[in-house]
């Protein structure tokens, strides 16, 4: 004896799986055995994340999809329209006080620590802004030092200068003194012999 089908169906949102899911609902087909030509017995079971008047009111449209396509199967039409329901009511559940709560200090404790991350930040610019203003003193300092010498040795260069051209043009003394010589000597240092003495 060929028994009409019954089919059991656990459905979730369409393409969501996992920790995207907050509804979900168990649709129960049973035939009768004139089934497509009257419509099936609809129930909905272990509903999750859904209302008693959100269940009431997928069970009233399924109904109606049934009455539609009474005549040709519709078991797939039926379970298509739960998941395009569930999908339009799949939201979190409410939150607690507590879970509030936690929710706030956890904010208040991430906006906390972007801010000290802010301020570690903004020392830390600030450090090496003044780094870089006392090396470019440092450069400055070194560069008066290096013209200040500079200067200093062009006017030494020109003292020297000055001193030497006053300086006798010649530079030195007569030959015939610094030879430690007199006038009464000549040529190879030799007397001069006295004229008187020719006979």
């Amino acid at each position: 004896v060929t028994e009409p089908p019954e089919i059991n169906l656990v459905l979730y949102p369409q393409g969501l799986t996992g920790e995207e899911v907050y509804v979900q609902v168990d649709l129960r087909v049973r035939c009768p055995p004139t089934y497509p030509d009257v419509v099936p017995e609809i129930e909905l079971k272990n509903a999750k994340g859904l209302s008693n008047e959100s269940v009431n009111l997928l069970k009233s449209h399924l109904e109606k999809v049934a009455k539609k396509h009474c005549g040709e199967v519709m078991i797939f039409e039926l379970a298509d329209h739960v998941q395009s329901f569930l999908s339009e009511h799949n939201k979190p559940p409410p939150k607690s006080f507590h879970e509030e709560m936690l929710e706030r200090r956890a904010q208040e404790e991430q906006r906390r620590l972007l801010e000290a991350k802010q301020k570690v930040e903004q020392e830390q610019r600030e450090i090496l802004h003044e780094i870089q203003r006392r090396k470019e003193e440092i450069k400055e300092e070194r560069k008066r030092k290096e013209m200040a010498k500079q200067e200093r040795l062009e006017i030494a260069n020109l003292s020297n200068q000055d001193q030497n051209s006053r300086k006798d043009p010649g530079g030195h003394r007569p030959s015939a003194i610094l030879h430690g010589g007199s006038p009464d000597f000549v040529g190879n240092g030799k007397h001069r012999t006295n004229s008187s003495g020719r006979s």
